[in-house]
Formats: structure tokens, sequence, C-alpha cells
């Protein structure tokens, strides 16, 4: 004989398990359709597209260039914007000598660039280029920039690379207050330095005994002679004035 007015246990339990089945299948398809929309914003949609570009760092000469490789990805999602291309681009040119591209949420695609500093100026066959503190020529001007020493090779048109090297050699051995004031670099075709510290005039010689150098000529500058001929620093000659 049947009782009515009791439930069964094992439907409800079955009842409720399908509730909780249809209860999870919601909540992943509401979680998928959630996803597909951040990626489609994110990724595809305008909402995140570039639309500035920020340049940061540049020297005024490349600032124009490297804010064009920047434009190019104007109207693309930032997250899809190829940040290692971009960071390519902008390397090649000769002015840049780091560059780091970042994404700046919502809409800015930043480009910090560490550009090359002058260390020589060096003519050549009328020409004037800027040197860096690697050696490399990057940029051609019409006047040497304050504070940076030319380069002039003596006896020739030509400034080789290896009179480069020697001038910078000599630099780098300087210490920074010293570095400032040297002027009127030249180079002969022994790879032999002369240069300017104020009014006086050194003979720097090769690139030997550098350490030994610049304390000789700390100590005689003290005297200010016309010159200092430092290439036999142990027995150095001073030309008074």
């Amino acid at each position: 004989m049947t009782t009515r007015g009791h439930d069964d246990p094992f439907a409800h339990r079955a009842s409720a398990h399908r509730a909780r089945r249809r209860r999870r299948f919601l909540i992943a398809a509401v979680s998928v359709v959630v996803l597909a929309a951040l990626a489609w914003v994110v990724g595809f949609s305008p909402v995140l597209a570039v639309n500035q570009v920020e340049v940061e760092g540049a020297d005024p000469a490349d600032r124009a260039r490297v804010n064009t490789v920047g434009e190019q990805w104007t109207g693309t999602p930032l997250a899809r914007v190829d940040t290692d291309q971009a960071a390519a681009e902008v390397a090649a040119l000769r002015g840049v000598a780091h560059v780091r591209v970042e994404r700046a949420w919502p809409n800015t695609l930043r480009l910090v660039v560490t550009s090359r500093e002058p260390a020589l100026a060096v003519r050549t066959n009328g020409k004037l280029d800027l040197v860096d503190h690697h050696g490399v020529r990057y940029r051609t001007v019409t006047k040497v920039p304050k504070g940076v020493p030319e380069v002039r090779a003596e006896g020739e048109a030509e400034v080789s690379q290896h009179a480069v090297s020697a001038a910078r050699s000599m630099l780098a051995a300087l210490p920074a207050d010293q570095r400032a004031k040297v002027r009127d670099v030249r180079v002969d075709a022994a790879q032999a330095v002369t240069f300017r510290i104020g009014s006086t005039t050194v003979v720097w010689g090769d690139a030997s005994d550098p350490e030994l150098k610049v304390k000789v000529m700390e100590i005689l500058l003290a005297k200010k002679p016309k010159r200092i001929d430092l290439t036999a620093p142990n027995d150095p000659a001073t030309t008074p004035r």
C-alpha cells in the first residue's frame, strides 16, 4: 500500500543533483561568454587601441623618426602591438643607443629612448661627424657641440678608425673634470695624441701608461706651462710661457 503526502527521497536527491548540474553549466557558459568578450575588447576592439604615442629621452634630431615608428601602430589594439618589432625599428636609428617599448594602458604606446652621447667630433673631408664613447659615428653636424672635443688627423685629410680609438683611449683615461676641458685633439700617423687643456698643449703620445700620465699631467698643469710632453711620463718635459 502506497502512502501519499511523503516525498520520495531518491527523487528529491536526483532533482537537486540536476539543478546543481544546470547551475554549474550556466556558470561555465557565462564565464566563457565573459572571457570571450574580454578577449575581444583587449585584442580586437578599438576601445583599447593605440591612439597616443609618447617618446621619452630621444635626441631632438631623432624624435620625429622615433615618433613615426610609434605612430604606425595607431589604431592597433595595444595588446597586439609587436613591441620587439617596434624596438628593433627604433634601435636601427644611428642616434639611438637603447630603446624600451612599453604599453601604457588603456591607449598609449611609450617609447623610452637612450640617445648616443657624443664623445668626440671628427672632421673628415669637410664633414663633421659625432662619435660616441663606443666609437660609433652616428651623426653628421655643421658645428662642434659645446663641450665636445674635435679630433683632427695630423697631415691627413682622413681621420682613421685607429686615430679615433687613440683619442677615445686618451679621453677614457682622464678624470671627468679634465675630460670636459679637452679641446683640439690631434692624432698623427703613429696614433700619438696631442690636445689642449685651457691654454696648455699636452703631448700625450701613445696609449701606454695612462694612469701615470694623468697623475703627472695634473701636477704639471698647476704650473700653467705652455706645453707638457708626456710621451715618456717618467721623464716629462715642460715648456714655460
